[in-house]
């Protein structure tokens, strides 16, 4: 099947949830939680220079994305990862704000699947 969406990749979605709509709307809904929580806890750890949180809320954060098929954004996180500290805060900060902007026009692309299909 082609993919239609520039962010999403729906094939591992539709391996662990089958074409269950109410799996893939209920996945969707926890998506938009986690993105709000990521945004929140990651805005207030890069206040805080508290690295080893960003490390733990990076990591929890990739696996969501990879059910979406969103491994671009997960690599860069990956990056994050395996070195929080950057030389300036600010980059980190902007990295983290990209993805999110991501994952916000991911949730459309997924609530756009979701009344489409």
């Amino acid at each position: 099947m082609m993919n239609p969406y520039k962010i999403i990749n729906l094939d591992y979605l539709f391996e662990i949830a089958g074409n269950d709509k109410t799996v893939i709307k209920e996945l969707t809904d926890v998506f938009a939680e986690q993105i709000a929580e990521f945004r929140d806890d990651a805005a207030k750890a890069i206040e805080e220079k508290n690295y080893n949180y960003i490390k733990k809320l990076v990591h929890k954060f990739k696996s969501s994305l990879r059910t979406f098929g969103m491994n671009n954004i997960a690599k860069e996180l990956e990056n994050i990862e395996t070195n929080p500290e950057p030389e300036k805060d600010v980059s980190l900060k902007e990295t983290i704000d990209a993805c999110i902007s991501e994952c916000e026009l991911a949730y459309d692309e997924l609530q756009d699947f979701l009344q489409t299909s």
